[in-house]
């Protein structure tokens, strides 16, 4: 068995990048929605809203991130931009927060955070992994066309 076949090898070399994405898009999501709710709407008159609207949009926001991912895992390469306009969005929420004077493990966790993740989502690993998964989803299509 050739080590690009063997899925040890495979996931010892490209499942922390994977992983690396995942998790600072969750922390990036994390931390832009305490952002937004400490920062920008501290002063908010409608504070029995604020939290459930604050953790559903949070949520929504992380399920269309999972999704992205998922179809990104399946070969469609494009989904790699949601995630990108994730990650910038959540950069731009916590950039201007520094005004509000947060504390300071939170903005560099709010800025740092999607930096990283943009970093990875940049690194050669993580674009050969896509490539390899394009290359599969290739695969795929051609075995469905030829009717095995």
């Amino acid at each position: 068995m050739s080590t690009e076949l063997n899925p040890v090898s495979w996931l010892a070399r490209y499942y922390p990048v994977f992983i690396g994405v995942v998790l600072c898009s969750c922390l990036a999501i994390g931390t832009a929605v305490a952002v937004i709710g400490f920062s920008y709407l501290g002063d908010v008159a409608l504070k029995p809203i604020k939290g459930p609207a604050l953790l559903g949009g949070g949520t929504l926001v992380g399920l269309i991130v999972f999704l992205a991912h998922f179809i990104m895992v399946r070969g469609r390469l494009a989904a790699m931009w949601v995630i990108v306009a994730v990650l910038l969005g959540c950069l731009c929420t916590g950039l201007p927060s520094y005004l509000y004077q947060p504390p300071l493990g939170v903005y560099a966790v709010a800025v740092l955070s999607p930096l990283v993740g943009l970093l990875l989502l940049n690194s050669r690993r993580h674009r050969e992994m896509r490539q390899h998964w394009l290359m599969l989803r290739r695969q795929r299509e051609a075995r469905s066309q030829s009717g095995c």
